[in-house]
């Protein structure tokens, strides 16, 4: 008797030690072919909220959007920049 297993959620966890679930989508002979995407993934979201402040954003906040969209870093080449950066391993000024 054969057990399918296609759409069993699986709990696995990232070599940096975040807790993921995946869901089994074919089981091969050598290979289990996994969906790691969000159970939410692909679906229409529709919120429903109220504004309760409005105001112009400050230059630093302008400057972690800017650093959000380039991809992270300081731009400066070194691919170490990141949350609280001081700097200190590269040529940069920032």
């Amino acid at each position: 008797m054969s057990v399918s297993l296609k759409g069993v959620v699986i709990p696995l966890m990232t070599s940096e030690g975040q807790r993921i679930n995946g869901s089994v989508v074919e089981v091969k002979e050598e290979v289990v072919v996994m969906d790691m995407n969000h159970p939410l993934a692909g679906c229409d979201l529709n919120f429903v909220g109220e504004v309760i402040e409005s105001r112009p954003a400050t230059n630093e906040e302008l400057a972690e959007i800017a650093r959000m969209m380039s991809g992270g870093g300081c731009n400066c080449g070194c691919d170490d920049c990141g949350d609280g950066c001081d700097h200190s391993h590269c040529d940069c000024n920032s």
